[in-house]
């Protein structure tokens, strides 16, 4: 699982559900899903074996809202176990639907993990998602129904959630554990991530629905009832181990894997609150942001289970619980473990008052920055309410901040003529960007931050692009995303490396840039590189060229679109000679400008020099072709004291020229400087 999306730094490496419990000689059984799996797809037939797992109907089957007429849709595995609602048509829940089935039936899948029998569990999984409200789209929700359809009673059987969450850099991460919302999170353990910077988010495993057990005059959930003498288990049980410690070891027998999931250490031993000197089954329930209780202490990689039980899963039983995932956004180690809490009164809500179209007391769905005479801005802000509830205009606030340690300036909210549309005050912006919050209350009191954790966390960016949301990308910015940085003026460094293969020799290079459809500005490349191989055969010049640039921009705002290409024109363009082409551009090589890794650190870039073969250093825009017969040096041409940082990087793009046997590395001078 990788955030913001895509190719960028993931949050959680691995994670699937365990179930673990006793049989009637005492022989420990799982079905575990880890790096390795115990589990197959497909149902269990009515015998208890388990069905042809590569039969093609056993897949994700994904719905998405609006979309009835998908193959998915149309082809909803009901006979399978696939959830219907109440018109027999197939389950959206959230925006997005997935559902799959798989089972522990076969019992040459548990020798490659942790070698039990099986317990013939069928798990059913449905996990949703919600983009179209703003506050809901970092979390994933996950439901599952495991069924007891083999022929073993289960005594003291518990279910949990194994993660490994690399966070970023996976080897500087913390675990804790907050008991009150039955929240699990992963932060980082420092206030710098090689991968997210000092913009670290958190990532966090909420238990919103337990399995079900009896107890007199309670009531509990189960698929959608109301269940009467029974409860739902909350979070038992909460342990880590990191890998290679002797202590807190990754389990490797069905023994440990009890051990852990009922909240003891892996040799059986009780876990021993260092404050409190007695024993417990959850790690880590202090809270890091105020510093205070039993915290996590040693960062490196982490795995965690979070478990519930015990209760008993004899033949025919089902159990239901149902997760969240979540990522909490952060400007520094802690709050986004705070930005965390915060969504999981939402998602705590959202349980509570659930529906198959989820909806909060209060939706922002957009906000949009309109510019207005005067060099001014206006925020409009989009909103859907519930019948009955309306925006409390006179307690909502937008508040408007222009710099790192400026004071945050309240703005009153006002109707527009359309009821769904509120106005803030008319307010101009000095600097090169300005940050903001909403807090709105409607008229039965309740009140929802944007974003979440705000006023405390609001996204402090030092870097002119914020990367808390796509702001500059080709691509179309995904609905309902609210950017929470304004930009006027700013500029942004960018490169690229690509090979052109043309009948002609390569004339000339320039960069083009355009905002939105606008049309396309000519820019003279401030730096490039280009190595060009005649074929004699073909009769083809092949050139590799990189080249950097850096970008600037007199206005962009929310929802712009900036695109760079590389630009060439061969020679033929100038004059028809051998096999050149006419035209003036024969091909350009287009790149977005998306999120980049926020770094707080000071990166010299100028004043470097390259000197090879013993000769002096140089800038070119030309170095040729050595192959890897060279001795590259990269040397700085002024003095560097070393004691004035206390980290130092060797940044180097040319890694695609090193061969086997090749280094690069940082060298001091005797005087460390």
């Amino acid at each position: 699982m990788s955030w913001p999306g895509g190719e960028f730094p993931g949050i959680c490496f691995q994670a699937g559900f365990w179930i673990a419990g006793k049989d009637s000689t005492g022989d420990i059984r799982c079905a575990a899903a880890e790096y390795a799996s115990e589990l197959l797809p497909g149902k269990i037939l009515p015998d208890g074996s388990p069905d042809d797992p590569y039969q093609s109907k056993y897949k994700i089957y994904t719905i998405n809202r609006g979309n009835t007429s998908s193959s998915d849709y149309l082809n909803w595995p009901v006979a399978d176990g696939a959830p219907t609602d109440e018109n027999g048509h197939p389950l959206l829940l959230g925006d997005q639907t997935h559902w799959f089935v798989c089972n522990d039936a076969d019992s040459s899948t548990h020798q490659r993990v942790f070698n039990t029998d099986p317990i013939g569990v069928e798990c059913q999984y449905t996990i949703f998602g919600v983009d179209s409200i703003e506050g809901l789209q970092d979390i994933m929700f996950i439901k599952g129904l495991f069924i007891n359809k083999g022929h073993t009673i289960l005594d003291s059987c518990y279910i949990g959630l194994w993660s490994d969450p690399d966070l970023g850099s996976a080897w500087d991460d913390y675990v804790g554990c907050d008991t009150s919302l039955n929240l699990v999170y992963c932060y980082n353990g420092d206030d710098d991530d090689y991968d997210y910077g000092s913009r670290i988010p958190s990532f966090g495993a909420q238990l919103l629905q337990g399995p079900i057990v009896p107890s007199i005059g309670d009531t509990a959930r189960f698929i959608e009832k109301v269940v009467p003498d029974a409860k739902n288990r909350s979070l038992d049980n909460f342990v880590f181990y990191i890998g290679a410690s002797p202590t807190y070891y990754d389990p490797e027998t069905a023994r440990e894997v009890f051990n852990y999931i009922k909240g003891r250490m892996g040799n059986g031993n009780p876990i021993i609150n260092p404050q409190t000197g007695e024993p417990t089954t959850i790690y880590f329930p202090g809270d890091p942001v105020s510093q205070t209780g039993w915290l996590d202490k040693w960062p490196s990689e982490r795995r965690f289970l979070m478990s519930s039980g015990p209760f008993t899963f004899a033949p025919g039983d089902s159990q239901e619980v149902i997760y969240a995932l979540m990522v909490g956004e952060s400007v520094d180690q802690y709050s986004g473990i705070s930005s965390l809490r915060k969504l999981c009164q939402l998602t705590q809500y959202l349980y509570n008052n659930r529906s198959t179209d989820p909806a909060l007391p209060i939706e922002v769905k957009d906000i949009t920055f309109n510019t207005v005479p005067g060099d001014s801005f206006q925020i409009d802000i989009v909103t859907d309410q519930q019948p009955g509830y309306s925006i409390d205009l006179d307690r909502s606030r937008l508040y408007i901040s222009e710099g790192l340690d400026a004071d945050y300036n309240e703005l009153l909210l006002k109707p527009s003529e359309t009821d769904k549309i509120m106005l803030s005050d008319v307010f101009s912006v000095r600097g090169a960007e300005c940050r903001y919050y909403l807090k709105l209350v409607n008229n039965h009191g309740d009140t929802l931050s944007v974003p979440a954790a705000a006023p405390k966390v609001y996204l402090i960016q030092s870097n002119i692009i914020d990367v808390s949301c796509l702001v500059v990308n080709s691509e179309h910015l995904r609905p309902n995303t609210i950017n929470r940085t304004v930009f006027k003026t700013g500029s942004y460094p960018v490169s690229g490396d690509l090979s052109i293969e043309d009948y002609s020799p390569l004339d000339t290079l320039w960069l083009e840039m355009k905002i939105n459809n606008n049309n396309w500005t000519v820019h003279p490349l401030e730096y490039f590189r280009r190595n060009s191989i005649y074929n004699s055969y073909t009769k083809i010049y092949k050139t590799s060229i990189f080249w950097h640039h850096l970008v600037s921009w007199s206005s962009l705002n929310y929802g712009d679109s900036l695109v760079y290409r590389l630009a060439f024109l061969d020679s033929s363009a100038h004059q028809n000679i051998g096999y050149g082409h006419r035209g003036k551009i024969i091909r350009t090589h287009q790149a977005n400008i998306g999120r980049f890794k926020p770094n707080s650190d000071t990166w010299i870039t100028s004043g470097w020099m390259y000197s090879f073969l013993g000769t002096s250093g140089f800038f070119a825009d030309s170095i040729p072709d050595y192959q890897n017969n060279i001795n590259h040096t990269l040397r700085y041409t002024d003095p560097i004291p070393a004691a004035d940082f206390l980290k130092l990087y060797l940044g180097y793009h040319g890694f695609q020229d090193m061969a086997p046997g090749d280094s690069a590395f940082i060298e001091l001078s005797a005087d460390t400087v």
